[in-house]
């Protein structure tokens, strides 16, 4: 997966992790 992130554009990458960390809680 930390692969695919970093493959994906940073842009991208950052709203992925911020979409995660709001369905985390």
């Amino acid at each position: 997966m930390a692969t695919i992130l970093a493959v994906d554009d940073s842009n991208s990458m950052r709203q992925m992790v911020s979409f995660t960390l709001k369905q985390a809680g």
